[in-house]
């Protein structure tokens, strides 16, 4: 008896240095994986940082400019004073009479884009529209107080909708094509305008608006696109293949300048193909809207709901000296001296540019916010995100991998182990060979003491045979303990109740 209780509190002791042993292993793992990741962490992280950004940065395409509500209210409590004269160089001075009349080619002066020119730097109600090039604007805009007069609206030149007062719809109206396709859907003319005003249009930019619907509804055979719309009048508006292409040059008998309706990414497949419907309209009613409207989302710098190419929106703000210009613009306007004529400033206040990039100088009460927009083109926001979700998971999974092959070779483990473990016992000076206790490493460790022992014991044993019960495993095991016989009678106690005994160890 004696021999075997020798044997077994050798066999725990053994286990008991075993166990000691893994905990030291154990730590040692963990702040070898500690140095370790510290040295790999700065290249994994960069490298997950350029592959998010790379894919981000593929997605956004540009950045639309926010403004605020007081300069929408702004732009509508302006008058433009010669709009008469604009949509008399149009064509369009009688609202009422549609300017669409069967195929032809319709000529765009693409030289001269629109500008809104103020009687002076501090006079904000009123001003003039007036289609100029960008040479002619830039030796006429004079500035005294850093302010300037001549701003640029929009690229082409002006029409019915170039005023800032509809600018202020185009601006805060996101996505115009849905509304203005239900406001087709109304039968009644009356109706029509209304739906159109309850939009934001005003005035003759309203009545290009249903002109350009009502000739879009008309039959194939009198210029419109009734039949294919109706067919694809809930189609997403990008279609990226197919063979049915109304803006096809061959297919399309409308022109501009004698050239193409349409470009040809709006027809040929790929991420800007539009569906028929749009092709349609785009090539029968687009080029008549473009000469009379003057202003389009995409030659005022405004993403639509639309995808187009980057290329034909241009980079422009909408501020025109009434408060400060945000900030930062999305493209700095080249530096430019107008010649003035008298009380010259030596940095004048650059307003015009003639790069296809324009950003007008401009001041509001209130800076306009950039915030990003969902981006133009088959790739989407979401994508880029997952992409570089992805790439961050890959890089972090094969460290990890490489980690673990490195921890496969028993040998050079053990080798790695003993050198840690040799430099902290020298760190912390200790004498003599210190491995197997995990005191040296300051692990508080757990002495249980043998009431606390045989009270485990008696309440795993009430857990089985009397839950209720079980509040008693700490007197009775004090009890037991405090008598020479104690685990003896606590035994036969059990197995008089219960029928069973308490499996015991003596050794507590």
């Amino acid at each position: 008896l004696l021999q075997g209780q020798k044997e077994k509190k050798a066999s725990r002791e053994l286990q008991k240095k075993k166990a000691d042993k893994l905990s030291t292993f154990g730590m040692y793992y963990f702040e070898l994986s500690l140095e370790k990741m510290k040295v790999r962490t700065n290249k994994t992280l960069a490298l997950a940082l350029v592959l998010l950004l790379l894919s981000c940065g593929s997605a956004q395409e540009w950045e639309q400019i926010f403004y605020s509500n007081a300069h929408y209210d702004w732009m509508r409590s302006t008058t433009c004073t010669n709009m008469n004269e604009i949509l008399a160089d149009v064509g369009f001075s009688d609202k009422e009479n549609s300017p669409y009349d069967g195929y032809e080619n319709t000529i765009i002066d693409y030289s001269k884009n629109c500008y809104v020119i103020f009687p002076s730097e501090t006079e904000r109600d009123e001003y003039i529209l007036k289609s100029a090039t960008d040479a002619e604007m830039q030796a006429a805009n004079v500035t005294t107080l850093g302010y300037g007069t001549h701003f640029l609206t929009h690229e082409t030149p002006c029409g019915a909708c170039s005023d800032l007062e509809n600018l202020a719809t185009y601006l805060s109206v996101t996505d115009l094509t849905n509304p203005v396709r239900s406001c087709g859907f109304k039968l009644i003319e009356r109706n029509q305008i209304e739906c159109l005003e309850d939009v934001g249009f005003r005035d003759h930019c309203t009545w290009i608006w249903k002109h350009n619907t009502a000739n879009t509804k008309r039959t194939s055979g009198n210029g419109g696109c009734f039949g294919v719309c109706l067919l694809y009048v809930n189609a997403d508006n990008i279609e990226e293949s197919g063979t049915d292409n109304y803006c096809d040059p061959d297919r399309c008998e409308n022109s501009i300048n004698g050239g193409p309706a349409c470009s040809d990414d709006q027809w040929q497949n790929g991420p800007y193909r539009l569906n028929p419907c749009l092709q349609c309209d785009e090539c029968r009613s687009g080029p008549l809207f473009q000469k009379v409207a003057g202003r389009t989302r995409r030659d005022s710098g405004i993403p639509s709901a639309i995808p187009r190419p980057p290329e034909d929106v241009v980079r422009l703000t909408h501020v025109y000296g009434k408060w400060k210009s945000p900030t930062p613009n999305p493209t700095p306007a080249p530096v430019s001296t107008p010649s003035p004529v008298t009380n010259p400033t030596p940095d004048p206040t650059p307003v015009i540019t003639s790069s296809p990039t324009k950003v007008p100088t401009s001041i509001p009460t209130s800076s306009p916010t950039i915030a990003p927009t969902e981006p133009v083109g088959p790739i989407r926001s979401w994508l880029a995100w997952i992409v570089g979700g992805f790439s961050c998971a890959a890089v972090i999974g094969f460290g990890a991998y490489r980690r673990r092959k490195s921890m496969s070779n028993p040998n050079k483990v053990e080798q790695e182990f003993d050198t840690w473990l040799e430099g902290k016992e020298a760190k912390a000076g200790s004498q003599g060979n210190k491995r197997d206790t995990l005191s040296h490493y300051n692990v508080p460790q757990k002495i249980i003491t043998p009431e606390e022992k045989l009270e485990n014991k008696i309440t795993n044993y009430l857990n089985r045979v009397d839950k209720k019960k079980v509040h008693l495993a700490g007197p009775l095991a004090r009890e037991a303990l405090s008598r020479p016989d104690g685990l003896l009678k606590l035994n036969e106690k059990f197995l008089d109740k219960y029928g069973a005994t308490l499996p015991l160890d003596l050794d507590l």
